[in-house]
C-alpha cells in the first residue's frame, strides 16, 4: 500500500483498521473472494493508497500514538504510597 498498491487481505486481526474496503483494497473471507476482488482493483486510485499510508503511518504519528497509550496506562495505574 505504501507503494500505491491496493491490498487484498483476509478480514482478520488489524486488517479492518488498515484496509478500507473498495478505497485502498479489499477485505475478503475466502480465497475465492480474493480471486474475485482482483477484477475490482482497477478503479482504486494508486495515489489514494499511498496518501492513506502517508497520513496514518508516519514515524511521528506512530510515536505520538504510542506515547499516548503509555500515558493512558500510567494514569490508570494505581500508585501505591512510598
Amino acid at each position: 500500500m505504501a507503494c500505491g498498491t491496493p491490498v487484498i487481505a483476509f478480514n482478520k486481526g488489524s486488517m479492518p483498521e488498515l484496509i478500507k474496503h473498495g478505497r485502498n483494497g479489499f477485505l475478503v473471507r475466502t480465497v475465492d473472494e480474493a480471486v474475485k476482488a482482483i477484477r475490482d482493483i482497477p478503479p482504486i486510485e494508486r495515489l489514494a493508497c499511498r496518501k492513506w499510508v502517508e497520513g496514518r503511518f508516519t514515524v511521528d504519528r506512530m510515536v505520538e500514538e504510542y506515547i499516548g497509550v503509555y500515558r493512558k496506562i500510567l494514569r490508570m495505574r494505581k500508585r501505591e504510597p512510598s
